[in-house]
């Protein structure tokens, strides 16, 4: 017993683990490490610290210069890219706008009517080389050659002598900036001279008129519609002449204008598609008035113009046959803002909702009636009246001219009336058409009021004839006027420009760098 007690009382050779001498340790050397994280730690926001209350070292101007022109360099390059991109992009996208005066590059409604309803293929041979075509009728050209139906070719004449040679009349010779215009086997040939004019006006200023939308649109339809109605004037009772303005517009529609004496020939053509009677000097004769009875009766078209300064007792008793009556006496106007300055001789009507009226009033035209007869309607059978331009109710037809006075009397008419009917058969369809007034189609009166008057009677024709697509407003010419010049005037005007301008401005420009310097 002694002895096993000895040996388990044996001493243990191997120390003994004290555990909480360890975790004190683990925590001494775990404090000591984030101890000096903090302190490294705080260096680093000590330094940082440092660096940020450190003064920045100062831009030198020179340094100021360079960044400057750096960003302007830059902004200059942007913009010009953007522009260039843009450009592009809106070239591709066939998009512009027309900045002219009067819209020269811009085709009218009727024009763009009529490309559209385009179902042939057309040709227009442009009469010199691309590079030296006059820019304003490229531009124009290539309005018509957005149609997928028109192809525009230049044709230079000295690559191609013979070229217009089987279009032309003979004894014509060819000449630049010629056209031709081409539809299978149908051409018309447009000669410079026809849509570029040149004159003077009263005040002696030089002018150059270019009209090349409305003949080329009128040959385009010449060649595609295959025929050309046929429209008459009336002579042999002193007829007044057409304006130049209106028989352009005429043409521009594709009509054919050709004069008939009544008196001379048997009777009415029967290729006449409109008859105008417009403004006869003197009372057309019964014998006259039969046969336009008789081409009315066989779906005749007349336009009438009466001339305000004569009293017909034929034509007028012709005219109430359907419907419409010529009163007595001139209309004065005395309603406000319904004749033009200070002339109540002069009318502005107002416009009456109908299809020959709608394309001018939509557009904001007036329509200007300078010395009108009154027109009233009365019932007439088989016919329906309906007036188009029509007087305010402070208007009256004054009976007694030459009374002097402009007050309204007893015997005068009292308003409103019309300046301008149209009359339709039973049917609806348009026969007549009615004007009180001869010098709404002068070139000068039309002048007034920006072409309305003709777009008026040209929409009339169109809708009596039955060419509802024709009726719009009519594009108007472009006159490019140029003053006259003295010598001593011109050397004046080229000193300035020349020499003056340039010199002006290289002073400007050396002021305003003495003033950044001593800045």
């Amino acid at each position: 017993m002694s002895k096993k007690n000895n040996k388990n009382n044996k001493p243990n050779t191997k120390p003994e683990t004290n555990v909480e001498e360890t975790v004190e340790e683990v925590v001494e050397e775990t404090t000591a490490e984030v101890k000096e994280a903090v302190d490294t730690a705080s260096e680093v926001e000590a330094k940082e610290s440092k660096k940020e209350k450190a003064p920045k070292k100062p831009v030198t101007i020179a340094e100021r210069k360079v960044r400057h022109g750096i960003l302007a360099t830059t902004s200059v390059v942007v913009v010009i890219a953007l522009v260039i991109l843009l450009n592009v992009f809106l070239s591709s996208k066939e998009w512009n706008y027309d900045c002219s005066k009067d819209d020269l590059y811009t085709l009218s409604e009727e024009s763009k009517g009529i490309l559209k309803d385009l179902d042939k293929d057309v040709n227009i041979y442009f009469l010199n080389s691309e590079s030296k075509a006059n820019t304003v009728y490229k531009n124009i050209l290539s309005q018509y050659a957005k149609s997928s139906k028109v192809d525009v070719q230049y044709k230079d004449r000295k690559k191609f002598p013979q070229f217009a040679n089987e279009y032309l009349d003979e004894g014509a010779e060819a000449a630049d900036d010629d056209m031709i215009i081409v539809c299978g086997d149908r051409h018309r040939y447009l000669a410079s001279t026809d849509y570029l004019n040149y004159g003077y006006d009263e005040s002696g200023n030089y002018s150059t008129t270019v009209n090349i939308e409305p003949k080329v649109t009128a040959a385009i339809s010449y060649c595609v519609s295959g025929e050309t109605p046929s429209v008459y004037t009336l002579t042999g009772q002193g007829e007044q002449e057409l304006g130049n303005g209106f028989k352009s517009a005429l043409e521009m529609d594709n009509y054919k204008i050709e004069n008939l004496d009544l008196l001379s020939s048997p009777g009415i053509p029967d290729d006449c598609s409109l008859l105008i009677i417009n403004a006869p000097s003197a009372d057309l004769p019964e014998a006259v008035l039969d046969i336009l009875r008789e081409y009315m009766s066989k779906d005749g078209k007349l336009f009438v113009v009466v001339d305000p300064n004569e009293m017909y007792k034929n034509l007028n008793k012709f005219l109430l046959e359907y419907g419409v009556k010529v009163n007595e006496g001139v209309m004065l106007e005395m309603g406000s803002g319904y004749f033009m300055g200070n002339y109540p001789t002069y009318l502005l009507p107002t416009l009456n909702d109908h299809e020959i009226t709608a394309p001018i009033s939509k557009a904001g035209y007036k329509i200007l009636c300078p010395i009108v007869k009154g027109l009233s309607t009365e019932k007439a059978d088989g016919y329906d009246v309906t007036e188009l331009l029509v007087t305010s109710s402070q208007s009256y037809s004054k009976i007694d001219t030459k009374s002097g006075k402009i007050e309204k009397e007893d015997k005068d008419i009292a308003g409103p009336l019309s300046a301008a009917d149209v009359v339709n058969n039973a049917s609806g369809d348009g026969v007549m058409f009615v004007s009180g007034c001869s010098s709404m189609g002068v070139d000068e009166i039309d002048g007034y009021v920006a072409g309305a008057n003709v777009n008026f009677y040209a929409n009339a024709v169109n809708y009596l004839v039955g060419q509802s697509n024709m009726i719009s407003v009519k594009p108007t010419t472009v006159s490019n006027d140029m003053a006259v010049f003295t010598a001593r005037a011109s050397k004046m005007v080229i000193a300035v420009g020349i020499i003056g301008l340039p010199l002006f401005l290289i002073l400007l420009g050396v002021a305003v760098i003495i003033v950044r310097k001593n800045k």
